[in-house]
Formats: structure tokens, sequence, C-alpha cells
């Protein structure tokens, strides 16, 4: 392993002869696991935390690999080209799977790759993903080839380009949101820069998971006040145009917030999280975006969670904390 580059709060390394699969990199000697502590219940004072990064994992081991496990891995031909560079686009959940708010993650790595010169770069991502049109995403910033690696499968990778940021990867810092809003605002010449979608209302009910049960109760309401609503299936640069002139955004606890990074209008933001998931799975991370964000009129409602996380909207003290703003 080789320290190659240290950018402002992201580091690059280079790895040699490595095998992934499911478990993480298995290197000639050490072994760096994608499992482990994802995030802490809230932030320290300090800043001390677990982490889902490679190299600050506790489950790191150094011992010797045994390569007769790795037989059957595939071995990518660019392994052949000195002049082709992988570079590290997992999701922390390494090939298991990767979803909106993880990806977020990884992009904030891939920053570091922007100005660094390792030959033609290669992307590999995870496979199983629940994100729409991923390699948009990727593209967007700069990588046009991508191989996407699938769970239950090892592979052989000769050279691997790895970035991992000084903090905590659920904070975005100033260079990386403004390299984010860059990339996909002000060089993207799809984006249409004319929407002036005021009032966002943002529905989890087509995800895979954390339900809004009396979703359909809030609808009437939301509709006689000229609420978007949008509910993920749409592409990434609808988001954009949507949230970028944004006053009032309302949202179930959900990776959709993190669009918030593109707002110019300061919003207001109601965040719904359910108790179990503020205390358990940290919620607190869009809060602190917010604040990353530059964002001030930020409020969370927090209510009681039923089973799998799902929640019920709390409509009359939305409606409340409305007022002052209609």
């Amino acid at each position: 392993m080789t320290i190659l580059n240290n950018i402002h709060k992201l580091e690059v390394f280079k790895f040699e002869d490595v095998f992934i699969d499911s478990e993480g990199l298995h290197l000639p000697n050490q072994f760096m696991p994608f499992q482990g502590a994802q995030y802490p219940d809230k932030f320290s004072s300090q800043e001390t935390f677990p982490s889902n990064c490679l190299l600050k994992n506790k489950e790191r081991k150094f011992t010797k690999r045994n390569d007769l496990s790795f037989k059957e891995a595939f071995d990518f031909p660019f392994n052949q080209n000195p002049n082709v560079s992988p570079v590290y686009g997992l999701s922390c959940k390494g090939l298991d799977f990767e979803c909106y708010g993880l990806m977020w993650w990884t992009i904030q790595q891939l920053r570091a790759f922007e100005n660094f010169d390792c030959g033609k770069k290669i992307l590999l991502r995870t496979g199983k993903t629940y994100v729409n049109n991923p390699d948009f995403h990727f593209n967007t910033l700069g990588f046009d080839t991508i191989r996407a690696l699938r769970p239950n499968r090892s592979y052989y990778v000769k050279k691997l380009f790895y970035a991992e940021p000084k903090q905590h990867p659920c904070h975005f810092s100033q260079e990386g949101i403004e390299w984010i809003r860059k990339k996909y605002v002000h060089h993207n010449n799809d984006i249409d820069l004319s929407k002036t979608t005021e009032r966002l209302y943002l529905s989890r009910n087509k995800y895979w998971r954390r339900f809004t049960l009396n979703e359909e109760d809030f609808v009437d309401f939301l509709s006689d006040n000229g609420f978007k609503i949008l509910d993920g299936t749409e592409s990434q640069n609808d988001q954009i145009e949507h949230f970028r002139n944004a006053k009032i955004i309302i949202a179930p606890s959900g990776s959709m917030l993190k669009n918030t990074i593109f707002c110019e209008k300061d919003p207001l933001v109601i965040e719904v999280t359910g108790k179990i998931s503020n205390e358990k799975h940290g919620a607190w991370e869009f809060e602190k975006n917010a604040l990353d964000f530059g964002l001030t009129n930020y409020k969370k409602i927090l209510v009681d969670s039923e089973e799998a996380y799902d929640i019920r909207l709390p409509i009359e003290k939305i409606k409340e904390a409305l007022k002052p703003f209609f």
C-alpha cells in the first residue's frame, strides 16, 4: 500500500495485488473488511468515531493471504494494461448493495481523482444498487468506463487506487460541496435552470423500506398548496431542477434530502423521522448535512415508529410549522 497524494480532507492510496470479494479487500499481507460499524449513533464533540472507511476499520487484520481461496477469481483484462488505473468506487457496504444515501459518501471520495494523473481511469462500483441510473452519476464525475462488481463473486485487480476521507464520510466538506455543485449544475449542459418549483414533498412510498403509512391523508393538502411531489423515480437532473429554487421542503427522513446540497434559496426543511431510527440509525445525518450546506431553517419532528421503522406523518404539527411561511 502506497500513499500517493494528500488533498484537502482526502488521501489517495495505491493498493497492489488485490482480491475483492463480498467480505472485503484481500491484500497479500492484510485484510480490509467492508463490514463493521457503519456509523456511530451520534457524533461526539471530539468527532472520534467508528468508521466504514477501509483503513480506519477496527476489523482490519494484518495476516498472510491464502491465494488458493481465490482460484475462481475473475481476472480483469485491464490488469495487463499498464496505462489503465482501476479506481475504487464501491459502496461502504462493498458488494452487498448500494443505495442513494450511501452513494453520496462514495461520490465525495471520488473528488480526489479529478486532477489526479493515473492514466485511463476505470471505476469499480457496486453492482447491486437501488440508485436510478448510477452510471449517470459516475459519468458526470468524469468516469467514462465503469465496471459493476457483483455479490457472491471474487475479482482480481493488479493495482487499485483508493481515496479515503479524513473526516466522517457523512459530512460534506466545503470543497466537496463546491465540487459537486460544479459537476452536477454549473458544468451540466442538460440542466434546465428555468424551473421555479418552490414547494416540495419527498415521498418514500416507492422506495424499498421505511414507508409513510398515512401519506394519502396528506396528499390533498399538498395539492391544494402547490407542492410538487417527488418519489425518487425522477432523473437526477429533474431532482436538481426542483430543489434549486425550493423554499419549502417536507420529507419523511430519507436520502433524497441529500439533494438539499443543490438548494439556493435557504428553504424551510421539515424532516419527519421515527424516534427509534433517530436514536439507533443516525437520522441526525441530514441535520449535519443541513449545517454543511448552510441551511438555516431546518426543523425535525420526531414521531413513534411502527414495525420496520414505518411512520405516520404528524399532519397537524406539519401544518402548524408551515404557518409562518404561508
